[in-house]
């Protein structure tokens, strides 16, 4: 019997990456929830789905609905809310839409160019449109009124020996984006409007007005516009912004058939949990290596009303991985949390996550900076993902950082076809998942936590060694009777510092009557926060700085050195470079301006 060798490549569980229209033959579990979508869209031309996040919504609609609606010859037009969709009060957003239609017929006709697939997809006028001389006139006069567009146009692919007309069916993944990216009530309400017009058949206010001229200026001749059927509508969003949608679309704009046409994507049960573990294949083998953990994986992470869709994903690619590799740690865990002890499954599951977004952090071999710059572009501070273009992103200097943590599958990079001058591609990055953004939301407000914890001693720490190399100089000079310094701090915007916008340092000098050791009494001052320090004297070439919570940190040391001493120190620049360890690798470019007072 020939034995099955198995590799990482051949990883049949993306982890956090969403199935696509390519990996149908691979997506399993979700037969009877494709078949259901499928009546719901064929029955009716305005379909919500939605589920919690982490479900598995548009893996379902990528890999399930996409193949079967191309089957049933209708024609999938993905839209996404970019940034740049909602620039005005007004309904400029049909133009952005258009333009993002355009690059999907564009797009496969490219892809069937590089398959050698003899066929092309055109946008053509309806044949009653060609034959009416005033209908034929007005056709691209009234072509930005997308109403007007899908109902006097057909999607045609022209074949060597047929041709075959494809009903559009636009798809908003990720709908609730709408309710952040249009930043006015106005913005929304003219989108809902848009949305209620295009999905009946009434002409639209400003068709209606053009047609009613043309018939004015030729009564005799009956004007009509084809029976095109209204375009299919497919809505995703999170369950958790469904009562935002129903406020807009039964409180301020009426839209009826959203309330009544909609299916709710529950997480796997166990059967269907049993198939995306059991039924992948490689090379068209199935994949037997996984069978004996089917029962553990599925206990570990069943909830109270299924398993969710991206977990089971995440965990199977890491128990694949390494099974491979001839290690069994992650799936020697699940016998305990099957075996009742549940309360450890949840911080286990936060730690898998945590694990496999650091290890592909590692794989793309970024620098810290560039890994910071990316999350805070990408992921706003509610901890939502945020779709942004590339030529914002090489702007920034990390389109390269974007392409290698799109190897990795950390980001997505959606091409949208050419520009209007058709010279440059348009591209928009995003975080591959929300639970990745909110990993990358949880590692953000740590790391502002520790940040704030080490801030101050670090700028202490700077700080000190600021006065330090003004003090050894001060007090070498005869005749110096300096009692005052103000320390303005200045950070760049991306520093460690940047929160805090000046600290100013009180330094009172002591004199050697006191009959102390101390050099001088200094308070740091920050708004309302107030922190103490002394200077005391150390051997010859060195300072000792004892700071008042003694608990945290007990002394700082800096060394002096004569070359230090012979520098201007009205302005003193400080070289941060032998301090990265103590400011955790950060990138710091700080300027200290000293001013002396009497």
């Amino acid at each position: 019997m020939k034995t099955t060798i198995y590799t990482t490549e051949q990883n049949p569980w993306y982890s956090f990456r969403p199935y696509e229209e390519s990996d149908a033959n691979r997506f399993k579990g979700r037969g009877t929830d494709i078949t259901e979508m499928m009546r719901l869209i064929t029955n009716h031309d305005l379909v919500v789905c939605y589920a919690k996040s982490g479900i598995g919504k548009s893996s379902l609609i990528n890999a399930g609905l996409i193949p079967r609606l191309r089957r049933k010859q209708f024609l999938p037009i993905p839209i996404k809310f970019t940034d740049n969709l909602f620039v005005s009060e007004y309904r400029e957003f049909e133009t952005g839409i258009r333009h993002q239609i355009e690059a999907e017929i564009l797009r496969l006709n490219e892809d069937y160019k590089s398959k050698g697939i003899n066929a092309v997809f055109e946008i053509k006028p309806h044949p009653s449109i060609v034959e009416s001389p005033f209908l034929n006139d007005v056709y691209g006069e009234l072509s930005s009124n997308l109403w007007w567009w899908f109902h006097s146009s057909q999607i045609v692919c022209e074949r060597e020996d047929f041709d075959i007309v494809y009903k559009p069916i636009f798809i908003f993944d990720q709908f609730e984006e709408l309710f952040y990216k249009a930043t006015s009530d106005e913005q929304k309400e003219n989108f809902f409007s848009w949305l209620l017009e295009m999905s009946v058949s009434r002409p639209s206010n400003v068709v209606q007005k053009r047609l009613a001229e043309i018939q004015k200026q030729n009564p005799d001749i009956p004007i009509s516009l084809p029976a095109n059927s209204e375009p299919k509508i497919l809505l995703s969003l999170r369950e958790d912004y469904v009562g935002l949608l129903d406020y807009w679309t039964k409180q301020r704009v009426s839209i009826p058939a959203i309330h009544s046409n909609r299916y709710c994507l529950m997480p796997l049960d166990v059967e269907q949990a049993t198939e995306v573990i059991c039924q992948q294949e490689i090379n068209g083998v199935r994949v037997e290596l996984m069978d004996e953990y089917a029962c553990n994986i599925i206990d570990t992470l069943a909830e109270s009303d299924g398993i969710p869709a991206m977990l089971l994903s995440v965990l199977c690619n890491k128990i694949y991985e390494e099974l491979v590799c001839q290690k069994s740690d992650t799936a020697n865990k699940l016998s305990s949390f099957s075996s009742g002890n549940e309360d450890s499954v949840k911080p286990f599951i936060q730690s898998l996550l945590k694990s496999v977004y650091a290890e592909r952090l590692t794989t793309a071999n970024l620098s810290q900076r560039n890994i910071q710059k990316v999350e805070q572009a990408l992921v706003r501070e509610n901890g939502y993902r945020k779709r942004v273009e590339m030529t914002d992103m090489r702007s920034l200097h990390l389109e390269n950082a974007c392409r290698r943590l799109a190897d990795v599958y950390l980001v997505r990079i959606e091409d949208h076809g050419f520009r209007n001058d058709g010279k440059e591609r348009v591209e928009y990055v995003e975080i591959i998942h929300d639970r990745v953004a909110e990993i990358i939301a949880e590692k953000r407000k740590s790391e502002k936590q520790i940040f704030k914890k080490r801030k101050l001693w670090s700028i202490i720490f700077v700080l000190l060694l600021a006065l330090a190399w003004l003090l050894y100089g001060t007090l070498s000079q005869e005749g110096t009777n300096l009692s005052f310094y103000e320390v303005v701090f200045v950070a760049q915007e991306d520093s460690l510092f940047a929160k805090e916008e000046f600290w100013i340092a009180d330094v009172r000098f002591c004199s050697d009557k006191a009959g102390t050791d101390s050099i001088a009494m200094i308070n740091l001052q920050s708004g309302d926060s107030v922190y103490s320090c002394r200077l005391k004297k150390g051997n010859q070439n060195e300072l000792k700085f004892q700071l008042s919570d003694s608990t945290r940190m007990d002394f700082i040391y800096a060394i002096i050195t004569p070359q230090m001493a012979n520098t201007d120190y009205n302005t003193i620049p400080i070289d941060l470079s032998a301090l990265r360890k103590e400011l955790v690798n950060a990138s710091i470019d700080i300027r200290m301006d000293i001013h002396g007072k009497d």
